[in-house]
């Protein structure tokens, strides 16, 4: 997450990176420490926005976004950790649209082999499993 927030700050024009700083506080995806992160955030650092990821983590941090007014971007598959909520926002692409995007990519780009690396987490075994099937579809090797 770190380092794609500093990759895409970088495209940024300058007018607007100089409105704009980016502060990270790494939970270690352990909710405590997400909540002591955004409290810090919120109290100390007088964010204007924040993000969160993993379901956990957002179900921890949601509410102090709701108490605090201030807008979260929840990276979630989890829906009921922000439903409800006025300043806590889920994004999620569904495995099949990413799926469905990934394959042409990996066609057009002349990718024909892929290695998967997962932790055990059901909604990963889940987007393995229809990468295999789209992937052999394609000819797509998974090694």
């Amino acid at each position: 997450m770190r380092n794609a927030a500093k990759l895409a700050f970088e495209d940024i024009d300058a007018d607007t990176k100089a409105k704009i700083a980016l502060i990270f506080e790494d939970d270690q995806l352990k909710p405590a420490l997400a909540v002591s992160g955004f409290n810090k955030l919120a109290e100390v650092d007088k964010v204007a926005g924040a993000v969160s990821f993993s379901a956990e983590v957002v179900a921890a941090v949601a509410p102090l976004a709701e108490t605090a007014e201030i807008p979260m971007f929840a990276i979630t598959s989890n829906k009921d950790a922000v439903k409800g909520k006025l300043y806590s926002f889920r994004h999620w692409l569904d495995s099949s649209e990413q799926i469905r995007t990934l394959i042409p990519f990996m066609t057009e780009h002349e990718i024909h082999s892929a290695a998967i690396a997962v932790v055990g987490h059901e909604l990963m075994q889940d987007y393995v499993a229809k990468f295999a099937v789209a992937a052999a579809q394609a000819n797509i090797n998974i090694v």
